[in-house]
């Protein structure tokens, strides 16, 4: 869930390396070195667990948060839904 930071909303997620790579804008000089890491500790037997976070405009959220209540009190196929509110909402950048 986002959370307020000043006046601002960020969400925060976390999950597996790519699971987060595959949501980011990958414009970033280090990502190619990041992955490089990720594969090293990988190759050591390590675990990783990765982050990221992005502001969220309070509009989005506010349409957002009535789609997640919708989601999570549905009587049908909610944890389908679920996933594709959560979806829509960490696709945001």
């Amino acid at each position: 869930m986002p959370t307020r930071t000043g006046r601002n909303l960020v969400l925060n997620i976390n999950s597996r390396d790519t699971v987060i790579f595959e949501r980011l804008a990958c414009t970033s000089l280090f990502t190619q070195s990041t992955m490089d890491h990720l594969e090293n500790f990988a190759k050591t037997g390590l675990r990783t667990l990765c982050i990221a976070w992005t502001e969220v405009d309070p509009a989005f959220y506010n349409k957002w948060v009535g789609n997640f209540y919708k989601a999570s009190t549905a009587l049908n196929d909610r944890e389908a839904k679920l996933e594709s509110v959560a979806n829509e909402i960490e696709q945001v950048s």
